[in-house]
């Protein structure tokens, strides 16, 4: 490991001069790549020192200690230096332009929305969030009505749509308590019961399209359903296929998305996302539930004169499914380590941390079987950093999305 306490300009400019040399020693378009570090984070196969992994056309062919580098593949020799998997965030609003477009309020409910219609490739905000080593972000809608529309699963580099979106849709988004309030304007939703109910008949009606599909596609009936292009793209939260996610905090609403989604509704695959001003009080319940729960962008709450940091506080009730988000909105997105840093400042172990900005978000969006760990066969999005991620004076040198090199610090000029 580098250490990044001391170290003088000689040592750290020859450190430089070795590894940019390795890296522009063949054409940048080669596709086959052999990664040498001094310490591998596989994040769910444990810890690899002194390992190499192999990144050919696109993907993670190999991993581990002593293998053979074939000779077309471009070497990397990051030996004294770290590699993890490119970091997942799952609330975030930087896959587009600007923050205008991220909401559209006129109505409460916006099941036809869609973020993918607003989606930027390349924008400064994506190129920030990968110099951090953030390669895959649930990107959606803001939280101005009880539903926003949906989002979309994407990597945060590539220069076509088909370079960046993984999935669409990616998340059914909603907002319950909080932002979606209009108290001012009289309408049902202005308050949580009024919400709570036009959230409630909104996903009973999902869930009966849904069920009409699944029985004529299964052949129990033989009416086919009606088009219903409001809910045609969304039908699947029923599934356990697409997310929903809920944007909440609070004790009372957060309990709401439990009891509502998870026990009334059947549904697996609900994201409680925020959770703070004391929601941590949920955690055992929540515990016990097939329920997803990701922090952010504040972590800690202020309560009867006492601080508390809000991943561990739901770690301690047992919550074992956490993330941790920016809700980066335009600027931001590059913060994610920094996030999870604090989180260890506040309580949490560094597992747990590390695990909250890659494989738990991934998994909790049903794609880990594509990122959020070092194994054989998932895209190759990969980072070198100088060494551990979650002391902040370490910072990252070489980042890969889908196999690719998309940054690099000596060729972008930049020293941090």
């Amino acid at each position: 490991m580098r250490k990044a306490k001391k170290f003088c300009f000689a040592a750290f400019f020859g450190i430089f001069i070795s590894f940019v040399v390795s890296v522009h020693a063949l054409p940048e378009k080669t596709l086959k790549y052999a990664i040498k570090a001094g310490k591998i984070l596989t994040i769910t196969k444990g810890t690899i020192q002194d390992g190499i992994v192999l990144v050919r056309n696109g993907k993670i062919e190999k991993i581990g200690k002593d293998i053979p580098v074939p000779k077309d593949y471009l070497l990397i020799d990051a030996s004294q230096d770290w590699l993890l998997p490119g970091f997942v965030d799952i609330h975030t609003h930087i896959g587009g332009e600007g923050y205008g477009d991220i909401n559209d309020m006129i109505w409460q409910l916006n099941p036809g929305l869609r973020i993918l219609d607003t989606i930027a490739l390349n924008t400064p905000e994506l190129k920030r969030a990968v110099a951090a080593g953030v390669t895959t972000i649930n990107h959606i809608p803001g939280s101005g009505s009880n539903n926003g529309g949906t989002g979309i699963i994407m990597k945060t580099a590539g220069e076509t749509l088909d370079d960046v979106v993984l999935r669409f849709p990616g998340v059914l988004k909603i907002s319950q308590a909080g932002n979606p309030e209009r108290r001012w304007t009289g309408e049902i939703g202005a308050g949580r019961m009024g919400m709570n109910w036009h959230l409630r008949e909104f996903l009973k009606d999902i869930k009966a399209f849904h069920e009409e599909c699944q029985a004529h596609e299964s052949g129990a009936s033989k009416k086919e359903p009606e088009k219903n292009i409001k809910f045609e793209y969304i039908k699947d939260i029923f599934d356990g296929t697409l997310p929903v996610f809920v944007h909440c905090a609070w004790f009372q609403p957060v309990q709401e998305v439990f009891r509502m989604y998870h026990d009334e509704l059947g549904m697996e695959n609900a994201v409680i996302t925020h959770g703070e001003f004391g929601a941590f009080l949920n955690g055992s319940a929540i515990a016990t539930r097939k329920v997803h729960y990701d922090c952010g962008p504040r972590l800690f709450d202020f309560i009867e004169q006492s601080f508390h940091g809000i991943v561990t506080e739901y770690a301690r009730r047992g919550v074992k499914n956490i993330s941790i988000n920016t809700d980066a909105v335009s600027r931001g997105g590059e913060k994610l380590f920094l996030q999870a840093a604090m989180a260890v400042r506040l309580g949490i172990d560094e597992k747990l941390a590390l695990e909250a900005i890659t494989i738990n978000g991934a998994r909790a969006l049903g794609f880990d079987h594509r990122v959020g760990s070092i194994e054989k066969g998932k895209d190759a999005d990969l980072v070198v950093w100088t060494g551990n991620p979650l002391d902040v004076r370490n910072y990252v040198l070489v980042v890969f999305v889908h196999g690719k090199i998309v940054y690099d610090v000596l060729k972008d000029g930049q020293r941090y």
